[in-house]
């Protein structure tokens, strides 16, 4: 054993109940501890930091009194203790060092002890605080998932540290890697596209357009450039605008008419610095004045 160590005496008495009893520990020879009890464990417990002792066999006695002064003790053990040997041996074999990683990456850290006891394994990213790392049977790695889609592309360090029982450490080589993950690219689509009559004065009649462009989450997407076309009794060649923040882009003709006239608007394109337009995604391309 190594590290601090537990020790559980279990005490019993017909008359007293086990919280009554009274048990003392001694650790080769020395003078008598009293253990308290646990009543999760059922057990009266010592903690015992066995670096405190030397390295090879020792004895452990242990003795009850209840409320009466009656008294037992227990058969004495032997137990070995082995807190030297040196810093546990640590290494991180996945990713290796200097390779493009992506999407979900599983770390995984290989790790014993010198002095043959169990080890903790704590993993760190870009110097972020430690998470311990869990041992897999599988694989004989320690092993921490890691979700790179949530990181930046760009370098990324890694780091681990093995601790063993009796408080011995090592750090690992330091092992950096870079994150390459392909970010799909936000869409946009037409939301609407209404046409209508406007008054232009003095008896003449214009037709307006007005273009709404959403993301695929339906929201507003402005500064996108619609481009788009009248067509009909009053054709015009292709016309720009720029949606605002509310998503919209209106279009007006700049020919005049006296009388109402059949005159379709459509969608021609939509451009963005950020957004990639998916016309199959529109909820209207076109509309016409009736």
């Amino acid at each position: 054993m190594a590290g601090t160590v537990t020790i559980q005496v279990r005490a019993t008495d017909s008359e007293d109940s086990a919280d009554c009893l009274t048990v003392r520990v001694s650790i080769d020879g020395a003078a008598a501890r009293t253990a308290t009890y646990n009543s999760a464990s059922g057990y009266h417990e010592l903690a015992w930091d066995t670096k405190t002792a030397s390295d090879g066999q020792h004895g452990i006695a242990a003795s009850a009194a209840d409320s009466a002064g009656h008294t037992s003790s227990a058969v004495q053990i032997r137990v070995s203790v082995a807190n030297s040997g040196g810093a546990p041996a640590v290494a991180i074999v996945n990713p290796l060092n200097g390779s493009v990683v992506s999407g979900a990456v599983t770390i995984q850290v290989e790790a014993s002890a010198a002095n043959g006891s169990a080890v903790i394994v704590q993993v760190s990213i870009d110097g972020t605080s430690p998470q311990n790392a869990r041992y897999n049977g599988l694989t004989g790695y320690y092993e921490r998932a890691w979700d790179t889609t949530a990181a930046t592309n760009g370098s990324h360090t890694i780091d681990a540290r093995a601790t063993d029982s009796a408080g011995h450490s090592t750090s690992a080589a330091r092992v950096t890697v870079t994150v390459n993950n392909v970010r799909a690219q936000p869409t946009m689509h037409v939301a609407s596209v209404y046409v209508r009559i406007i008054s232009a004065g003095n008896g003449w009649q214009r037709t307006r357009a007005d273009v709404a462009v959403v993301d695929g989450a339906g929201r507003p997407v402005g500064q996108a450039v619609v481009t788009g076309t009248f067509s009909g009794e009053i054709r015009e060649g292709a016309k720009m605008r720029i949606t605002n923040a509310s998503g919209l882009a209106v279009f007006e003709t700049t020919s005049l008419a006296s009388r109402p006239l059949r005159i379709t608007f459509c969608v021609n394109d939509i451009t963005h610095g950020t957004y990639k337009y998916q016309p199959a995604d529109n909820e209207e391309t076109c509309d016409s004045t009736y």
